[in-house]
This record gives C-alpha cells, sequence and structure tokens, in this order.
C-alpha cells in the first residue's frame, strides 16, 4: 500500500462515517482528487504515516514470530528462557520503540 491509496480509503471512509456523526463533508471535497490542495496533502501525510506503520507491523510480527517459536518459555525478568531475548509484556524490549511524530493543536 502507498500514500494515494491510503489516502483513497480514509476519504472513502471518512466520507461514509462523518453522516453517522452528523457532521457534513464540504461539497467541493466530496469526490477525491488526488491533484487538489486537499487530495496532495492526504498523500503526504499518509506518505509520513506509512513507514511508523510499516515497522510497528513488523515489531508486532516478529513478537508473535518469536512466541511460536519459542512459546511462552519466559522467567521473572520476562527474558526469554529460550534465547535470552527481553519480552515486554506482548512486545519486545530490545526492539526500537516505534516514534510517531507530534500532533499539535
Amino acid at each position: 500500500m502507498e500514500g494515494k491509496e491510503l489516502a483513497l480509503s480514509f476519504h472513502i471512509l471518512y466520507e461514509r462515517l462523518a453522516p453517522e456523526y452528523d457532521y457534513k463533508t464540504q461539497k467541493a471535497t466530496k469526490k477525491f482528487d488526488e491533484n487538489s490542495a486537499n487530495g496532495k496533502l492526504m498523500i503526504a501525510v499518509c506518505n509520513e504515516l506509512l513507514p511508523n506503520l510499516r515497522a510497528r507491523i513488523k515489531q508486532l510480527e516478529d513478537t508473535f514470530k518469536h512466541y511460536h517459536d519459542h512459546g511462552s518459555k519466559r522467567d521473572r525478568t520476562d527474558t526469554c528462557k529460550e534465547c535470552g531475548l527481553k519480552v515486554k509484556g506482548n512486545i519486545m524490549a530490545n526492539k526500537e520503540e516505534i516514534k510517531f511524530p507530534p500532533i499539535n493543536n
């Protein structure tokens, strides 16, 4: 999936859900236009988010693979007895934390 595809999916869902929240979207942006300022901005935002989302998915896949390969063989310090990997909850503690950009209101 690339930014344009995610932006289009977001737009379709946004338009579909807006009435459920008593929100009326702008008539000028009801149809997604990738060449409009709004469309370009949405694609740019999605392109910024995708690397973080992919990294988080990879992190979760690695965690699930670890549990599949090693089961729940952890000691009291959340260290896998099989391979020594530090595991915190259901997320690998020795993986770099995924940082999303701050949202400023």
